[in-house]
Protein backbone atom coordinates (compact mmCIF):
# COMPACT_ATOMS: atom_id res chain seq x y z
CA UNK A 1 0.00 0.00 0.00
CA UNK A 2 1.42 3.40 -0.99
CA UNK A 3 1.74 6.37 1.35
CA UNK A 4 -1.01 8.15 -0.59
CA UNK A 5 -3.43 5.19 -0.35
CA UNK A 6 -2.67 4.77 3.36
CA UNK A 7 -3.47 8.42 3.94
CA UNK A 8 -6.72 8.22 1.98
CA UNK A 9 -7.73 5.09 3.86
CA UNK A 10 -7.07 6.80 7.17
CA UNK A 11 -9.12 9.86 6.19
CA UNK A 12 -12.00 7.72 4.97
CA UNK A 13 -11.95 5.49 8.05
CA UNK A 14 -11.77 8.25 10.64
CA UNK A 15 -13.83 10.90 8.84
CA UNK A 16 -16.94 10.35 11.04
CA UNK A 17 -14.82 10.84 14.17
CA UNK A 18 -13.21 14.00 12.78
CA UNK A 19 -16.63 15.36 11.96
CA UNK A 20 -17.77 14.68 15.50
CA UNK A 21 -14.81 16.59 16.94
CA UNK A 22 -15.13 19.47 14.45
CA UNK A 23 -18.76 19.95 15.40
CA UNK A 24 -17.73 20.46 19.03
CA UNK A 25 -14.62 22.55 18.51
CA UNK A 26 -16.32 25.81 19.50
CA UNK A 27 -17.23 24.32 22.87
CA UNK A 28 -13.65 23.36 23.80
CA UNK A 29 -12.28 25.69 26.47
CA UNK A 30 -8.58 26.29 27.20
CA UNK A 31 -7.20 23.70 29.57
CA UNK A 32 -7.08 24.70 33.21
CA UNK A 33 -7.40 22.55 36.36
CA UNK A 34 -11.21 22.06 36.31
CA UNK A 35 -11.08 20.88 32.69
CA UNK A 36 -7.90 18.80 32.71
CA UNK A 37 -8.31 15.38 31.03
CA UNK A 38 -9.73 12.66 33.28
CA UNK A 39 -9.49 9.72 30.87
CA UNK A 40 -7.62 8.72 27.74
CA UNK A 41 -9.10 6.40 25.09
CA UNK A 42 -6.87 4.46 22.74
CA UNK A 43 -8.22 4.80 19.19
CA UNK A 44 -7.76 1.46 17.46
CA UNK A 45 -8.48 0.53 13.86
CA UNK A 46 -9.96 -2.97 13.55
CA UNK A 47 -11.03 -4.94 10.50
CA UNK A 48 -14.36 -6.13 11.88
CA UNK A 49 -16.34 -4.92 14.88
CA UNK A 50 -18.23 -8.22 14.87
CA UNK A 51 -14.94 -9.95 15.68
CA UNK A 52 -13.34 -7.31 17.90
CA UNK A 53 -16.22 -6.31 20.18
CA UNK A 54 -16.71 -9.83 21.64
CA UNK A 55 -12.99 -10.01 22.37
CA UNK A 56 -12.83 -6.72 24.29
CA UNK A 57 -16.15 -7.40 26.02
CA UNK A 58 -15.91 -11.12 26.86
CA UNK A 59 -12.17 -11.73 27.04
CA UNK A 60 -10.75 -8.46 28.40
CA UNK A 61 -13.87 -7.84 30.49
CA UNK A 62 -14.66 -4.36 29.16
CA UNK A 63 -18.12 -2.82 29.09
CA UNK A 64 -19.68 -1.13 26.07
CA UNK A 65 -20.12 2.61 26.67
CA UNK A 66 -21.46 3.66 23.28
CA UNK A 67 -22.03 2.25 19.80
CA UNK A 68 -22.66 3.92 16.48
CA UNK A 69 -22.24 2.55 12.94
CA UNK A 70 -18.55 1.82 12.43
CA UNK A 71 -17.57 2.61 16.03
CA UNK A 72 -17.69 1.08 19.49
CA UNK A 73 -16.50 2.75 22.72
CA UNK A 74 -15.59 0.36 25.58
CA UNK A 75 -14.00 0.74 29.00
CA UNK A 76 -12.95 -1.11 32.12
CA UNK A 77 -12.34 1.36 34.91
CA UNK A 78 -10.09 4.09 33.52
CA UNK A 79 -8.86 1.91 30.66
CA UNK A 80 -10.87 2.95 27.60
CA UNK A 81 -10.73 2.25 23.88
CA UNK A 82 -12.48 3.45 20.73
CA UNK A 83 -12.71 0.72 18.10
CA UNK A 84 -13.12 2.01 14.55
CA UNK A 85 -14.03 -0.44 11.79
CA UNK A 86 -11.46 -0.02 9.00
CA UNK A 87 -11.55 -3.08 6.70
CA UNK A 88 -8.77 -1.73 4.46
CA UNK A 89 -6.34 -0.66 7.20
CA UNK A 90 -3.01 -2.39 7.68
CA UNK A 91 -3.36 -5.12 10.30
CA UNK A 92 -1.81 -4.30 13.66
CA UNK A 93 0.13 -7.56 13.47
CA UNK A 94 1.95 -6.15 10.42
CA UNK A 95 3.26 -2.91 11.94
CA UNK A 96 5.88 -4.28 14.33
CA UNK A 97 6.48 -2.34 17.53
CA UNK A 98 3.90 0.24 16.49
CA UNK A 99 1.29 -2.34 17.50
CA UNK A 100 1.94 -1.51 21.18
CA UNK A 101 -1.01 0.73 21.93
CA UNK A 102 -1.36 1.04 25.72
CA UNK A 103 0.26 0.43 29.10
CA UNK A 104 -2.50 -0.02 31.68
CA UNK A 105 -1.64 0.36 35.38
CA UNK A 106 -3.72 -1.85 37.68
CA UNK A 107 -3.95 -2.55 41.41
CA UNK A 108 -3.25 -6.30 41.19
CA UNK A 109 -1.54 -7.57 38.06
CA UNK A 110 -1.41 -11.13 39.40
CA UNK A 111 -5.16 -11.42 39.79
CA UNK A 112 -5.78 -9.91 36.35
CA UNK A 113 -3.25 -12.28 34.79
CA UNK A 114 -5.05 -15.20 36.44
CA UNK A 115 -8.41 -13.91 35.14
CA UNK A 116 -7.09 -13.62 31.60
CA UNK A 117 -5.54 -17.10 31.81
CA UNK A 118 -9.00 -18.56 32.40
CA UNK A 119 -10.17 -16.92 29.15
CA UNK A 120 -7.37 -18.24 26.94
CA UNK A 121 -5.84 -14.82 26.27
CA UNK A 122 -2.74 -14.82 24.06
CA UNK A 123 0.15 -13.59 26.22
CA UNK A 124 3.19 -11.94 24.68
CA UNK A 125 4.91 -11.62 28.06
CA UNK A 126 4.33 -13.69 31.21
CA UNK A 127 3.77 -12.09 34.60
CA UNK A 128 7.19 -10.70 35.49
CA UNK A 129 8.65 -8.51 38.23
CA UNK A 130 10.89 -6.01 36.50
CA UNK A 131 13.81 -4.01 37.99
CA UNK A 132 12.01 -0.77 37.07
CA UNK A 133 9.49 -1.50 39.81
CA UNK A 134 6.59 -3.01 37.88
CA UNK A 135 4.93 -6.43 37.97
CA UNK A 136 3.69 -6.69 34.39
CA UNK A 137 2.47 -8.88 31.57
CA UNK A 138 1.45 -8.34 27.96
CA UNK A 139 -1.35 -9.56 25.71
CA UNK A 140 -2.02 -9.59 21.98
CA UNK A 141 -5.60 -8.85 20.95
CA UNK A 142 -7.58 -10.60 18.26
CA UNK A 143 -6.57 -7.77 15.89
CA UNK A 144 -2.87 -7.95 16.76
CA UNK A 145 -2.68 -4.89 19.01
CA UNK A 146 -0.34 -5.37 21.97
CA UNK A 147 -1.35 -4.11 25.42
CA UNK A 148 0.75 -4.16 28.58
CA UNK A 149 -0.73 -4.37 32.09
CA UNK A 150 1.40 -3.47 35.09
CA UNK A 151 1.27 -3.04 38.86
CA UNK A 152 3.59 -0.71 40.75
CA UNK A 153 5.70 -2.63 43.26
CA UNK A 154 7.43 -1.59 46.45
CA UNK A 155 11.14 -1.17 45.80
CA UNK A 156 13.65 -3.76 46.98
CA UNK A 157 13.71 -3.84 50.78
CA UNK A 158 17.40 -3.08 50.87
CA UNK A 159 16.79 0.21 49.07
CA UNK A 160 13.32 0.94 50.39
CA UNK A 161 12.52 4.32 51.85
CA UNK A 162 11.83 3.71 55.53
CA UNK A 163 8.23 2.58 56.03
CA UNK A 164 5.95 2.03 58.93
CA UNK A 165 7.09 4.40 61.65
CA UNK A 166 5.87 3.10 65.02
CA UNK A 167 3.62 0.57 63.26
CA UNK A 168 5.17 -1.49 60.44
CA UNK A 169 3.53 -1.24 57.03
CA UNK A 170 1.92 -4.25 55.33
CA UNK A 171 2.95 -4.49 51.66
CA UNK A 172 2.87 -6.98 48.78
CA UNK A 173 6.31 -8.50 48.32
CA UNK A 174 7.98 -8.83 44.93
CA UNK A 175 10.71 -11.00 43.47
CA UNK A 176 13.20 -8.30 44.44
CA UNK A 177 12.42 -9.03 48.10
CA UNK A 178 13.34 -12.74 47.87
CA UNK A 179 16.70 -12.45 49.68
CA UNK A 180 15.19 -10.88 52.81
CA UNK A 181 12.20 -13.21 52.62
CA UNK A 182 14.54 -16.22 52.51
CA UNK A 183 16.51 -14.97 55.52
CA UNK A 184 13.34 -14.38 57.54
CA UNK A 185 11.86 -17.79 56.75
CA UNK A 186 15.09 -19.66 57.50
CA UNK A 187 15.02 -17.93 60.88
CA UNK A 188 11.41 -19.10 61.26
CA UNK A 189 12.19 -22.72 60.38
CA UNK A 190 15.03 -22.70 62.90
CA UNK A 191 13.36 -20.90 65.80
CA UNK A 192 9.71 -22.00 65.42
CA UNK A 193 10.36 -25.46 64.04
CA UNK A 194 7.12 -27.03 65.28
CA UNK A 195 5.05 -24.56 63.28
CA UNK A 196 6.35 -25.82 59.93
CA UNK A 197 6.47 -29.14 58.10
CA UNK A 198 9.80 -28.34 56.43
CA UNK A 199 13.13 -27.96 58.24
CA UNK A 200 15.64 -25.15 58.01
CA UNK A 201 18.16 -27.56 56.45
CA UNK A 202 15.72 -28.55 53.70
CA UNK A 203 14.80 -24.99 52.85
CA UNK A 204 18.38 -23.72 52.98
CA UNK A 205 19.12 -26.04 50.08
CA UNK A 206 16.44 -24.55 47.83
CA UNK A 207 17.74 -22.49 44.87
CA UNK A 208 17.03 -18.77 44.68
CA UNK A 209 14.41 -19.41 41.99
CA UNK A 210 12.37 -21.41 44.51
CA UNK A 211 12.20 -18.46 46.89
CA UNK A 212 11.18 -16.14 44.06
CA UNK A 213 8.36 -18.49 43.06
CA UNK A 214 7.25 -18.72 46.70
CA UNK A 215 6.46 -14.99 46.83
CA UNK A 216 5.93 -13.98 43.19
CA UNK A 217 5.24 -16.97 40.95
CA UNK A 218 5.39 -16.05 37.22
CA UNK A 219 2.08 -17.89 36.71
CA UNK A 220 0.44 -15.93 39.57
CA UNK A 221 0.11 -19.07 41.70
CA UNK A 222 1.61 -17.38 44.78
CA UNK A 223 1.54 -13.98 46.45
CA UNK A 224 3.26 -12.91 49.67
CA UNK A 225 2.76 -10.05 52.09
CA UNK A 226 5.36 -8.51 54.35
CA UNK A 227 5.40 -6.38 57.49
CA UNK A 228 8.07 -3.71 57.00
CA UNK A 229 9.64 -1.81 59.90
CA UNK A 230 11.84 0.85 58.36
CA UNK A 231 13.62 -1.23 55.72
CA UNK A 232 13.50 -4.53 57.63
CA UNK A 233 11.15 -7.42 56.87
CA UNK A 234 9.83 -8.48 60.29
CA UNK A 235 6.82 -10.62 59.37
CA UNK A 236 5.26 -12.39 56.43
CA UNK A 237 2.51 -14.64 55.15
CA UNK A 238 2.00 -16.16 51.70
CA UNK A 239 -0.84 -17.63 49.68
CA UNK A 240 -0.67 -20.52 47.25
CA UNK A 241 -3.25 -21.01 44.49
CA UNK A 242 -3.97 -24.03 42.35
CA UNK A 243 -3.88 -24.15 38.56
CA UNK A 244 -6.09 -27.26 38.50
CA UNK A 245 -9.70 -26.66 37.38
CA UNK A 246 -11.15 -28.64 40.30
CA UNK A 247 -9.18 -26.85 43.05
CA UNK A 248 -8.45 -23.35 41.78
CA UNK A 249 -11.40 -21.97 43.78
CA UNK A 250 -9.42 -22.08 47.04
CA UNK A 251 -6.22 -20.64 48.50
CA UNK A 252 -3.76 -22.10 51.01
CA UNK A 253 -2.07 -19.96 53.67
CA UNK A 254 1.63 -20.83 54.08
CA UNK A 255 4.69 -19.39 55.79
CA UNK A 256 2.97 -17.32 58.51
CA UNK A 257 5.66 -15.81 60.74
CA UNK A 258 6.41 -12.69 62.79
CA UNK A 259 9.75 -12.02 64.47
CA UNK A 260 9.53 -12.48 68.26
CA UNK A 261 10.43 -8.85 69.00
CA UNK A 262 7.44 -7.69 66.92
CA UNK A 263 4.78 -10.01 68.28
CA UNK A 264 1.81 -8.65 70.21
CA UNK A 265 1.57 -5.60 67.94
CA UNK A 266 -1.17 -6.85 65.58
CA UNK A 267 1.15 -7.73 62.71
CA UNK A 268 -0.04 -11.32 62.35
CA UNK A 269 -3.62 -10.10 62.18
CA UNK A 270 -2.71 -7.41 59.65
CA UNK A 271 -0.81 -9.84 57.44
CA UNK A 272 -3.57 -12.43 57.44
CA UNK A 273 -6.24 -9.79 56.82
CA UNK A 274 -4.25 -8.56 53.81
CA UNK A 275 -4.20 -12.14 52.49
CA UNK A 276 -7.96 -12.52 53.02
CA UNK A 277 -8.65 -9.17 51.35
CA UNK A 278 -6.55 -10.28 48.38
CA UNK A 279 -8.64 -13.43 47.98
CA UNK A 280 -11.87 -11.43 48.17
CA UNK A 281 -10.60 -8.94 45.57
CA UNK A 282 -9.76 -11.73 43.12
CA UNK A 283 -13.41 -12.75 42.98
CA UNK A 284 -12.68 -16.38 42.05
CA UNK A 285 -11.55 -17.68 45.45
CA UNK A 286 -14.34 -19.31 47.45
CA UNK A 287 -12.38 -20.33 50.53
CA UNK A 288 -9.05 -20.10 52.34
CA UNK A 289 -7.36 -23.05 54.06
CA UNK A 290 -4.60 -23.25 56.64
CA UNK A 291 -3.05 -25.68 59.08
CA UNK A 292 -1.80 -24.97 62.60
CA UNK A 293 0.20 -27.26 64.88
CA UNK A 294 -1.50 -28.39 68.10
CA UNK A 295 -0.47 -26.35 71.11
CA UNK A 296 -0.27 -23.04 69.24
CA UNK A 297 -3.33 -21.63 70.98
CA UNK A 298 -2.51 -18.00 70.19
CA UNK A 299 -2.59 -18.76 66.46
CA UNK A 300 -5.82 -20.77 66.72
CA UNK A 301 -7.44 -17.90 68.64
CA UNK A 302 -6.39 -15.37 65.97
CA UNK A 303 -7.66 -17.54 63.13
CA UNK A 304 -11.01 -18.03 64.82
CA UNK A 305 -11.34 -14.29 65.40
CA UNK A 306 -10.82 -13.73 61.67
CA UNK A 307 -13.57 -16.22 60.81
CA UNK A 308 -11.72 -19.51 60.31
CA UNK A 309 -13.41 -22.68 61.55
CA UNK A 310 -11.78 -26.05 62.17
CA UNK A 311 -12.91 -28.81 59.83
CA UNK A 312 -10.48 -31.54 60.74
CA UNK A 313 -7.66 -32.76 62.97
CA UNK A 314 -4.76 -34.63 61.39
CA UNK A 315 -3.12 -36.92 63.97
CA UNK A 316 0.65 -37.41 63.94
CA UNK A 317 0.97 -34.73 61.24
CA UNK A 318 4.60 -33.89 62.06
CA UNK A 319 7.41 -35.46 64.05
CA UNK A 320 9.21 -33.15 66.46
CA UNK A 321 11.97 -33.67 69.05
CA UNK A 322 9.22 -33.88 71.68
CA UNK A 323 7.21 -36.45 69.73
CA UNK A 324 4.40 -36.50 67.16
CA UNK A 325 2.03 -33.56 66.94
CA UNK A 326 -1.34 -33.11 65.26
CA UNK A 327 -2.41 -30.36 62.88
CA UNK A 328 -5.67 -28.43 63.08
CA UNK A 329 -7.04 -27.84 59.57
CA UNK A 330 -9.12 -24.66 59.28
CA UNK A 331 -11.26 -23.06 56.58
CA UNK A 332 -12.58 -19.58 55.91
CA UNK A 333 -15.53 -19.28 53.53
CA UNK A 334 -15.37 -16.13 51.41
CA UNK A 335 -18.61 -14.16 51.82
CA UNK A 336 -21.08 -14.70 48.99
CA UNK A 337 -19.66 -18.04 47.96
CA UNK A 338 -20.73 -21.61 48.77
CA UNK A 339 -18.90 -24.11 50.92
CA UNK A 340 -19.11 -22.62 54.40
CA UNK A 341 -18.70 -24.89 57.38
Amino acid sequence: MTKRSMTNTGKRCFAPLLALFNADVDRIAPLHPPTMPTQTRSVLAVHSLKVSIPYYRDVLGMGIDFETPGWCFLSRGNFAVMLGECPDAIAASDIGDHSYVAYVTVMDAGSLFHEFQSRAVEFIKPLTDEPWGMREFGVRTVDGHRIMFGQELPVNLGHRTALGGPTPAIVVLSALDAPQYKALMLHAYENSADAFTSTAEERAGEPDAWWVRRIADPQALTVAFGAIAGTELVGTVALEFSAKPKTRHKALVVGMYVMPAWRGKGLARGLLQAAIDHCIARGDIFGVQLGVTEGNEAAVKLYRELGFAQYGLEPMAIHTPSGYKSKHHMWLSIAGHPGSY
